[in-house]
């Protein structure tokens, strides 16, 4: 019996393991079959709608109407970490009415989000114009590492991330992360020597 104990609690954490980084309602609200590039071509024709979004953090605008986020646009994994730069798909706005700490949600930092469609803004890039997608926050994660820093999921090794996560869906503290993420560490190594083995060879000089 309790090795069935310990058998069924190794499953539970195992699968824990596998949990996406936003929450089920969050991703509930995202809409199928709508893809970025439908929404950078024809934003009007998607307002409304909510995309599973993430990448990297160029910018970050912060006054008493919210935070503006500028990000770099990233293809995500079955977890929602960003994995690669999307060129083509290139950059948008996140906005949002709370005010994110630009120490915390600063240039260079990942991010995952759900985003509701707003609209589109233009602006320069280095002088040159550029329009915008624009979404407005909806749940947001704020990763600790770059992209490839995670191992891969390890029972019993995860810890949360504390402060840098938010769900409009929680009802106590926002600021406390209910999704774990992975300490990345060093494969195991065994250094005993091998049994039977009487040390390295003598390289003993002949007289």
């Amino acid at each position: 019996m309790t090795r069935l104990v310990v058998l069924a609690l190794a499953l539970v954490a195992g699968l824990s393991g596998c949990a996406h980084v936003l929450s089920y309602e969050a991703l509930d609200s995202v809409a199928q079959g709508v893809t970025f590039a439908a929404v950078k071509a024809a934003p009007a024709a998607h307002l409304g709608q909510t995309l599973e979004l993430g990448g990297l953090i160029i910018a970050v605008e912060t006054n008493i109407e919210g935070t503006t986020l500028e990000i770099m646009r990233y293809t995500l994994d079955s977890w929602g970490e960003p994995r690669r730069a999307d060129e083509i798909s290139g950059r948008f706005l996140a906005r949002g009415e709370r005010f994110l700490d630009p120490e915390l949600y600063k240039p260079g930092r990942f991010i995952t989000l759900t985003g509701t469609v707003a609209g589109q803004e233009s602006r320069e890039v280095s002088g040159v114009p550029y329009t915008y997608p624009l979404f407005t926050i909806g749940e947001i994660y704020l990763w600790q590492h770059p992209p490839g820093a995670y191992s891969a999921p390890l029972q019993g090794h995860f810890y949360y991330s504390y402060p840098y996560y938010y769900s409009p869906y929680l009802y106590y503290d926002p600021w406390w992360s209910n999704r774990p993420y992975y300490q990345s560490r060093p494969p195991y190594r065994d250094d005993r020597p091998a049994k039977g083995w009487s040390g390295p060879p003598s390289h003993k000089r002949d007289k």
